[in-house]
């Protein structure tokens, strides 16, 4: 992947297992998030392909929610959006640590770990087969940070795959199967 002379990254030859995580890590700007754009599909890549049949669920800072609408509401959008029954919001609120009575507020009174906690669980509707975490534990409180990685391991513990991008050793190290490492 290039943006102009500058090589992000290429020869990049990954293939993941049910049940396992690939951790992307590399300095800022090096191109973990536009690697993740292309798993998702929302690039292109210059040469080769992505194979994966299947749904993908996103999270990431650039994911834009709804500040007029409840999180339940922003919810409920995501979910007719992708075709899926939103009757699980409650627990998917639940499951990344927001009481299920605050998803009745509106967005834009959110803190920014809320609104990550929000796009963490607008990503798990519809169970996904594929997690594209990027930097999941940004703006997160330790509480929020501790949430990320177990609503991981129960989502490979379930057969799901996952690559989250991520700049912390630490959640590199207990995070992932596998690490590619980015260089600029």
């Amino acid at each position: 992947m290039a943006y102009g002379p500058r090589v992000l990254f290429s020869g990049i030859d990954a293939e993941i297992a049910p049940g396992q995580c690939l951790v992307v890590t590399g300095a800022n700007g090096a191109g973990k998030s536009s690697l993740l754009k292309i798993l998702a599909g929302l690039l292109r890549p210059e040469a080769g392909k992505v194979e994966f049949d299947g749904r993908r669920g996103c999270a990431a800072p650039d994911i834009h929610l709804y500040g007029e609408l409840t999180g339940d509401e922003n919810l409920a959008f995501f979910a007719c959006l992708l075709g899926v029954s939103p009757k699980q919001n409650a627990a998917l609120l639940t499951d990344v640590g927001l009481p299920p009575k605050r998803g009745r507020d509106l967005v834009s009174a959110y803190s920014s770990g809320m609104r990550q906690r929000l796009k963490l669980a607008a990503s798990l509707l519809g169970s996904p087969p594929l997690l594209l975490w990027d930097e999941p534990t940004a703006t997160l409180d330790m509480a929020g940070r501790a949430s990320v990685g177990e609503m991981l391991a129960k989502h490979l513990a379930q057969g799901g795959l996952a690559v989250v991008a991520t700049n912390d050793p630490a959640e590199a190290e207990s995070w992932g199967d596998f690490r590619l490492n980015i260089g600029c």
